[in-house]
C-alpha cells in the first residue's frame, strides 16, 4: 500500500483505482508501476492525463520513487543530461551535493555509490529532463 501526501490524494487515488473508467469524475490518476501521478484530462476520448509534480490539494512535491530498472542513469546519459542543462561538472557536483572527483569518476564509468545515480536522476527530473529505461534523455513537455 502506497502512502500518499494527504488524505484528499489518498481518497482520490483509492476511488480512482476502485472505479477505473473513462467516465470517471476523478481528477488524479496514480500509476503504481512508475509511482507517478497525473491530472486526468476531462472528456478526453483517449483517456489521457498530464503528469504532475505537486499535489493539487496540499501543494506537496510528489516524491517519485524510481524502481530499479525504470530509469537508467549511465555515464553517457549523465553527460548528455548535464549538457542539456548547460552545466559544468563542478556545477553539477555542487548541485547534487557530491565532490567533483566523485562526479568525474561516475562520468568516466568508474565504480561509485548507487546514491550518486539516484541523486542525478532526481536533479535532472527537477530540471525537467526525463530519462527513460534505455538511458535516453528528453525534456518533459508542459
Amino acid at each position: 500500500m502506497v502512502e500518499h501526501c494527504c488524505r484528499m490524494m489518498s481518497f482520490e487515488i483509492q476511488e480512482t483505482n476502485a472505479v477505473p473508467s473513462a467516465d470517471s469524475d476523478h481528477l488524479v490518476r496514480y500509476d503504481e508501476r512508475q509511482n507517478s501521478y497525473a491530472l486526468v484530462i476531462p472528456n478526453d476520448p483517449a483517456g489521457r492525463a498530464m503528469p504532475i509534480s505537486y499535489c493539487p490539494w496540499c501543494a506537496t512535491k510528489l516524491r517519485r520513487v524510481r524502481a530499479r530498472g525504470l530509469a537508467v542513469m549511465t555515464p553517457d546519459t549523465c553527460r548528455a543530461a548535464r549538457k542539456a542543462v548547460s552545466m559544468t561538472q563542478r556545477q553539477l557536483a555542487e548541485a547534487i551535493g557530491e565532490s567533483l572527483s566523485t562526479l568525474f569518476r561516475y562520468e568516466m564509468g568508474k565504480p561509485t555509490d548507487q546514491a550518486v545515480a539516484e541523486k542525478l536522476l532526481r536533479f535532472f527530473e527537477e530540471c525537467q529532463i526525463a530519462v527513460d529505461r534505455s538511458g535516453r534523455i528528453g525534456r518533459y513537455q508542459p
